[in-house]
């Protein structure tokens, strides 16, 4: 008899070319505990006793094959890949998800001293030549040296508009960094891409055929299905993404464990005291005034929602499903600060929600001080108070008088870009740094 202790083994990914058609090399997820799986899609039909002499005479059921919705679930602390210039393992299950993600590259500011706190002049254009998407711009200085992430508002030739302004304008021959960045942009009309569905295999050191360690499981046709609330508390905080997948098929199989082959590097991002929340009047122009905001915490929540499409009879469909949609919310951020009657914060929520509800810029972003360690970002560039979630005083719980609001964003509408395809129409980015020191 062979007895192995659980919760111990290895959880990989990979990319499909069609939905269950598993290709390309396997990575490792880094989830910060063992994740929870399915162990099989087989399901059982009970079949009728009705007619029979004896009540308990039970016939056999029937067994059939379906999909499981959302019963993979694991959670990630963001990190940056292990390779300089790749995607760190969120981009492809955002992907999954039907979002887009564009990678930058690396470039220099010009040596001219004609970039600003606004307008970055590059030496080459590092983008896709598209608003909506991050770098990451040195700031030389401040002591360390810090790596701040970057949103474009637009891009003319190597001149590059920032959302917000920096507080120091960069040097010349500064260097900027590449990041990836994911938002819900689609050209698909939000079908997820059928060559974006992804495969796990979970490796445990069970038994299944010859040896311990080659008791695992294959799951196909998989795709991102929700992320829970994203919260960015207090320094010292860890940031961490909670995610559940839906799939088409589990096999289990006989496949040894492997030694371990990690897409995502090992640092991770924790809050520290370089972390910035701004919020300010928007303006699809860019260009905004920096205003640095304190907060006690805020919490993002992506909008994501993928249904399955139920489909049989073709060539294509997995166990009853033909593909997956991404039913897009808008996304929302729930900010609670320390009331201080600052009239341009969150005494300004009380007066809007008398009066205008003006459509504010909301930045929250993590720079680094080595680009060993991940920085971040999130933008939320045309976003108001949104209904059911009104602004709240909280005066007699905790130690201080505290301010909550939501905000629900609405398109950035950054280039007068206004379509589902166009990054710059986008209501939320999200970035993470792609190159190492």
């Amino acid at each position: 008899m062979t007895i192995t202790r659980a919760g111990i083994g290895n959880f990989w990914y990979r990319g499909e070319s069609a939905l269950g058609t598993g290709t390309g090399s396997w990575y490792c997820v880094r989830s910060d505990e063992p994740p929870d799986v399915p162990t099989s899609t087989r399901k059982l039909a009970a079949n009728t006793v009705a007619g029979h002499r004896n009540p308990f005479t039970v016939e056999k059921p029937v067994a059939y094959e379906i999909g499981k919705d959302g019963e993979i679930k694991f959670a990630q602390r963001i990190r940056r890949a292990t390779s300089d210039g790749e995607e760190p393992s969120i981009m492809d299950f955002l992907r999954s998800a039907g979002w887009s993600v564009q990678t930058s590259t690396g470039a220099t500011v010009e040596d001219g001293g004609s970039s600003t706190t606004t307008s970055i002049v590059q030496t080459a254009d590092i983008t896709n030549g598209t608003a909506g998407e991050a770098v990451i711009i040195i700031d030389t200085q401040v002591t360390p040296n810090l790596y701040r992430p970057i949103l474009a508002s637009s891009i003319s030739s190597n001149t590059l508009t920032l959302s917000a302004a920096l507080p120091n304008s960069p040097s010349a021959m500064a260097t900027i960094e590449q990041m990836s960045t994911a938002c819900p942009t689609s050209a698909t009309t939000y079908q997820v891409p059928t060559d974006k569905t992804l495969q796990f295999r979970l490796n445990t050191w069970g038994e299944d055929d010859d040896a311990l360690g080659d008791l695992s499981y294959i799951y196909s046709g998989c795709v991102l299905s929700t992320i829970d609330e994203f919260e960015i508390g207090p320094v010292g905080s860890i940031p961490t993404l909670s995610m559940s997948f839906h799939c088409c098929d589990v096999s289990k199989t006989a496949n040894d464990i492997a030694a371990d082959s990690f897409q995502d590097s090992a640092p991770f991002s924790v809050v520290d005291n370089n972390f910035e929340f701004m919020f300010a009047t928007a303006s699809s122009s860019g260009a905004i005034a920096r205003v640095a905001k304190a907060i006690t915490s805020i919490k993002f929540n992506f909008g994501i929602t993928v249904n399955r499409v139920m489909g049989h009879g073709g060539d294509s469909d997995v166990n009853g499903t033909q593909g997956y949609i991404l039913i897009q919310q808008p996304p929302t951020c729930t900010v609670t600060a320390v009331w201080q009657d600052d009239g341009n914060f969150e005494d300004d929520w009380l007066t809007q929600l008398e009066g205008s509800n003006e459509s504010k810029y909301i930045h929250a972003i993590q720079p680094t001080a080595s680009l060993d360690s991940p920085a971040w970002g999130i933008w939320m560039p045309n976003a108001h108070l949104m209904p059911d979630s009104e602004p709240t005083i909280d005066w007699k719980s905790g130690d201080t008088v505290q301010a909550t609001a939501t905000f629900v964003g609405s398109t950035a509408g950054y280039n007068s870009e206004t379509d589902i395809d166009e990054y710059g129409s986008s209501p939320i980015y999200f970035a993470v740094s792609g190159e190492a020191s």
